[in-house]
């Protein structure tokens, strides 16, 4: 098996010379290939990607959605319901503050972290270890956006682990070409002491350009006290013009997040307890603390070696920290209880992760037409020390040890895929291998009746798929996709942190086949994307009373629709709706429903420009109840809920220098609804009231 990432890195070392000298052609002289390309989309609406390769991705044959920065309203923080509400299918489980993402997708397992979407950046992974700890604590700000990528079926095959998809952050760049310095601000104040604040700064000549930005935002919280966040992230991009074929690229960035934890609520009155009905901004964890730092660092080299011949490599490093101090509950009870141990739970966890990721695209002539194929290596490396310690008080920062784990991971794969079109008809075939090593050595536990334990486990999966499209010459296009994907063991699925949870010594990675077949295309300005699909997922991972293993299968079938249009001249719709029917097939929970796979999501949105750099867009989303756990407990039902989000933008008059300024306001949560759409083993998550924000945007 140890033989698997050298042949992997042996195909890699006989593509690409045979790749780039295949084609001999090179770019007209004088001209910078670097120059961002006129995107030309044939229909009212961006959000469908027409295109069948971007950005050295082979798209066709894929279903993908793209929302680009214009489309998003403006909103203070990472309001994940507004800027993902145009993506049928994504289920938004939302969190009091913003200590991290919760987003799951097609009823793929719990949504919690995001631990079964993988999370990119810039087309590169941002979690701590996307194979043992693939957490998203980490968001890139919404005010920073180019657009936002997410891709279903075939997602495996372009980026690695996961089964609910990829969705991809597009940052902003240094521009490529010259432009003269231009500063923009944003600042936003709201209900509960809500701020938001984010600053760039642009400016390039011909051969060197700079992006710089800084975010701050925050806020005390609805709930009654240990509701805050507070984050701060700077940002550093450059971009050098080496020659017209060739950009170098740099980028830094910092992330620092510190959060209040104020903790579930239950259902009903119980002694020791806050039920939701005793009030939404209750609080049942007054001393849990939650920290998340990263420093991460990109550096690129996009090269067009001719004509048809491109590549980009990217090196990346990320060293992250994740601290949580959590008070005992002493008598109290686990769902909706208020804590009152006299001591606390404080736990660290560090990851280094280094990588590199090489992408390919060769195009070539077979018969009278051309044909893409990309090529792609991706390695990395993590290392990831864990520590717990016992507090002496419900708020103590440093205790006395109790558990300490050395972890690592090393991956690396290798994917092809070919674009062969034939007239009207593309099909895109595509293979991904795998070779992952994961390791734990556990050299401290107190109190354990089991030995320590030491584990490396390797698996190399290898994910096949297939993508076709048949564009009609007047009408929809029709595709399909079937295609693989997995998930590895977690590094909590390899050394438990409950006391007498054992792990089967035959776990392996769960896998997921996904089938899909769509109609896409506009008419009568309209735009729509209907697919049905069906996913199934095998060897999930879970618990057999206390011994965690692969569990089950599960099988998901759905509808997913999507509509845009322009109706008239400033006013455009765009609707979307999802309906699953998902069910356990096999193993101990065979007859149930999955966690977070509501039987139908609808969202809808209404935009009016009114006059130029001045809209009102109203959104409203609805979501059908459904279980919030795998053994579909009672307590666990989530309710049906529906919530309107109302924001506008409003161009100022000029004034002094200031040419373009705009008035952002907005009302999250419309109606008022009091609800929740997140629960765990401590108890509901209430829904945020109505608030209200407003502020100013400058362009200078």
């Amino acid at each position: 098996m140890r033989q698997l990432p050298l042949s992997l890195i042996s195909i890699f070392v006989i593509a690409v010379p045979c790749l780039l000298s295949a084609q001999s052609g090179s770019p007209q002289e004088g001209s910078r290939v670097f120059e961002l390309p006129q995107v030309v989309i044939d229909s009212p609406s961006p959000m469908i990607e027409n295109r069948p390769v971007v950005d050295r991705k082979i798209f066709v044959g894929k279903k993908a959605t793209v929302i680009p920065k214009a489309e998003q309203p403006t909103v203070p923080g990472n309001q994940y319901r507004q800027t993902l509400a145009q993506i049928p299918g994504l289920m938004i489980s939302e969190v009091n503050n913003e200590s991290f993402a919760s987003i799951g997708y097609r009823g793929m397992g719990d949504p919690h972290e995001s631990f079964n979407i993988l999370m990119l950046r810039d087309g590169l992974p941002i979690a701590p270890d996307p194979y043992g700890y693939p957490a998203a604590y980490y968001v890139p700000p919404q005010e920073a956006l180019d657009r936002i990528e997410f891709f279903r079926g075939g997602a495996g095959l372009l980026y690695g682990p996961q089964p609910g998809g990829a969705l991809n952050w597009q940052l902003r760049s240094a521009p490529r070409a010259s432009e003269d310095l231009k500063i923009m601000t944003k600042n936003l104040g709201g209900s509960y002491g809500q701020y938001s604040s984010f600053s760039e700064v642009t400016s390039a000549n011909e051969d060197f350009g700079f992006l710089g930005s800084f975010a701050v935002r925050g806020s005390r919280g609805f709930r009654e006290k240990n509701g805050d966040s507070n984050i701060v992230n700077p940002r550093l991009n450059f971009g050098w013009n080496s020659n017209p074929t060739s950009r170098f690229s740099l980028d830094f960035d910092f992330y620092q997040g510190r959060f209040g934890e104020p903790g579930g609520l239950a259902l009903t009155p119980a002694a020791g307890a806050i039920a939701i009905g005793e009030g939404f901004e209750k609080t049942t964890l007054a001393n849990d603390r939650f920290e998340f730092e990263r420093l991460g660092t990109v550096v690129s080299w996009d090269k067009e070696w001719s004509a048809h011949t491109g590549a980009k490599a990217s090196l990346f490093y990320s060293k992250t920290r994740r601290a949580s101090f959590r008070q005992s509950l002493g008598g109290a009870p686990t769902f909706g209880g208020v804590a009152v141990g006299t001591t606390n739970t404080i736990q660290e966890q560090n990851f280094q992760t280094t990588g590199l990721d090489v992408r390919i695209l060769q195009k070539y002539d077979l018969g009278d037409e051309e044909q893409n194929l990309t090529v792609a290596f991706t390695a990395m490396n993590t290392t990831s020390p864990f520590s717990q310690q016992t507090g002496a008080t419900p708020f103590a920062r440093s205790g006395t040890p109790n558990r300490e784990l050395s972890r690592k991971t090393f991956s690396s794969a290798v994917s092809i895929e070919n674009a062969f079109k034939l007239d009207r008809l593309t099909l895109t075939p595509g293979l991904r291998g795998e070779a992952i090593e994961q390791s734990v050595d556990e050299t401290l536990n107190v109190g354990s009746t089991v030995p320590l334990r030491r584990a490396t486990k390797m698996s190399s999966p290898i994910l096949a798929g297939l993508g076709a499209e048949y564009r009609f010459e007047a009408g929809p296009t029709l595709y399909g996709n079937v295609s693989q994907g997995f998930k590895p063991p977690a590094f909590a699925d390899t050394v438990p942190l409950s006391t007498g949870d054992v792990i089967s010594e035959d776990i392996k990675e769960a896998r997921t086949l996904a089938k899909e077949v769509g109609l896409r295309g506009a008419a009568f300005g309209v735009e729509a994307d209907a697919s049905l699909f069906q996913i199934d997922y095998s060897d999930q991972f879970g618990r057999v009373g206390q011994v965690i293993r692969n569990v089950g299968e599960s099988k998901t079938d759905g509808l997913e629709l999507l509509l845009t249009s322009k109706i008239s001249t400033g006013l455009s719709l765009y609707a979307n709706a999802t309906w699953l029917k998902a069910e356990f097939t096999g193993g101990p929970l065979a007859g149930k429903t999955p966690q977070y796979a509501p039987r139908e999501m609808y969202r809808a949105g209404l935009a009016w420009s009114y006059v130029e750099k001045s809209s009102v867009r109203l959104q409203v989303q609805s979501t059908g109840e459904h279980n919030g756990d795998d053994a579909n407990t009672d307590r666990f039902k989530l309710p049906s809920t529906t919530v309107w989000d109302l924001s506008g933008e409003q161009k100022l008059p000029e004034f002094w220098t200031i040419k373009d300024a705009r008035l952002n306001w907005g009302i999250q949560n419309l109606l008022d609804l009091r609800s929740h759409t997140r629960v765990r083993a401590n108890g509901v998550e209430p829904l945020q009231p109505r608030t209200f924000y407003a502020g100013m945007s400058l362009y200078l």
